[in-house]
C-alpha cells in the first residue's frame, strides 16, 4: 500500500465509518499475508531490516542457511560472511548495494552469495538476499 494512501487515511480517520476502516484493515492484513507467503516461497534467504538493524522479516530459507530459529538471527550473522571490515555501521552508511561470495563451513560446507541493498530513498532499511551457490560450484569442479 502506498505511503500517501496511508497518510490520507490517517488524516481523515475521525471521519471514516467504522465498517470502512475495518474493511481497509482486513484488506491490508490479506495483502501482508500474501506477501509473506511469497517471501517464504523464495528459495533464497531473505532478511529485511529497518534502519537501526532490527530484523523485521526473515524467511525459512535464511533460517535454514544460518541453522537458527526466528528471533535468533542478528546483523552480525551475515556480517561475518562479508569479511572482517564488515559491521552493521558500515552497511548502514553505505548508499550502494554490496555483493560478496563467501564460503561457510557451518552448519554445512556451502558457497554463498550475500547481497545487501539499502531500500527506500531515505535509508529506510536494508534487504539481504542469500543465494546458495554450492550446486554451481560443484558443477564447476566436475568439469574437466
Amino acid at each position: 500500500m502506498k505511503k500517501d494512501t496511508i497518510d490520507k487515511l490517517i488524516g481523515r480517520i475521525d471521519h471514516i465509518k467504522e465498517e470502512d476502516l475495518q474493511r481497509f484493515f482486513v484488506k491490508l492484513a490479506e495483502q501482508q499475508g500474501f506477501f509473506q507467503q511469497v517471501f517464504e516461497a523464495i528459495q533464497e534467504g531473505l532478511i529485511l531490516l529497518d534502519n537501526k538493524g532490527k530484523i523485521l522479516f526473515v524467511n525459512k530459507a535464511a533460517l535454514k542457511l544460518f541453522d537458527k530459529e526466528r528471533g535468533q538471527i542478528t546483523p552480525d550473522d551475515f556480517c561475518i560472511f562479508l569479511g572482517r571490515d564488515c559491521s552493521w555501521d558500515t552497511i548502514q552508511q553505505s548508499q550502494t548495494a554490496v555483493s560478496r561470495d563467501t564460503e561457510i563451513f557451518y552448519p554445512e560446507h556451502r558457497f554463498l552469495n550475500i547481497f545487501i541493498s539499502p531500500i527506500g530513498s531515505k535509508n529506510q532499511g536494508h534487504l539481504v538476499l542469500i543465494r546458495d551457490e554450492t550446486p554451481r560450484h560443484k558443477k564447476k569442479r566436475r568439469k574437466p
